[in-house]
């Protein structure tokens, strides 16, 4: 988003600062988190709360290790799909390579390891950060960093047996189709890949 004036009332930059300013006293107060159930995946935190009516309460939310990071590799123009079991939908879905860090990851080290290791494909020149989110806000504080790759070898695609059913490289127009038909349900697969086809399109033309 542009930070400059659009309006003479100031750059978009100040008036969200301005915005969000007003709310600060609507803030939940918490209280100390206690971790009520724990896996080398995830835990399910319990925080007691009160609100700004006075209401108070026990918020639950998963807190999972680390980040997350999903990389839509590309050449001429052109990105990388992967097929991939989903054990929470029972069935194989679209989405891009990625995988959660290892201690001592940055978000660029996680990605770039899970691209090899996913696809056998290895990154060419500098990522391209797209955005970073959080998958559900109300259900937990796990970010997940998203970036766009050149590779060097595009042929060489070397899909890992324990994971992935399949690797595709489509073009953007189907690309395109499969996120307006909802065939892409991953959500932080659906943000990369949206923001990658709206905001850097001249970088695509030059992959």
């Amino acid at each position: 988003m542009s930070d400059q004036p659009r309006d003479g009332k100031g750059t978009v930059g100040d008036r969200l600062r301005a915005l969000e300013a007003k709310d600060e006293d609507l803030a939940w107060q918490a209280g100390q988190s206690r971790l009520a159930y724990h896996s080398p995946f995830l835990g399910i935190c319990e925080t007691p709360f009160e609100r700004p009516d006075g209401a108070r309460g026990i918020y639950y939310s998963l807190e999972v290790p680390g980040h997350g990071a999903m990389v839509a590799a590309c050449h001429q123009q052109r990105i990388l799909l992967v097929r991939e079991y989903r054990l929470p939908l029972g069935r194989i879905v679209w989405g891009l390579p990625g995988g959660r860090s290892e201690p001592g990851d940055d978000p660029q080290l996680t990605v770039k390891r899970e691209l090899v290791e996913e696809t056998g494909l290895e990154v060419a020149g500098p990522l391209l950060p797209l955005t970073r989110l959080v998958p559900s806000a109300a259900v937990t504080n796990h970010t997940i960093h998203c970036f766009a790759a050149r590779v060097h070898d595009p042929s060489a695609l070397k899909r890992q047996e324990s994971e992935i059913a399949s690797l595709h490289w489509l073009s953007l127009a189907d690309v395109e189709s499969m996120l307006q038909s909802d065939s892409i349900l991953d959500a932080p697969s659906q943000t990369a890949l949206l923001n990658l086809l709206l905001f850097h399109r001249a970088w695509l033309d030059q992959s």
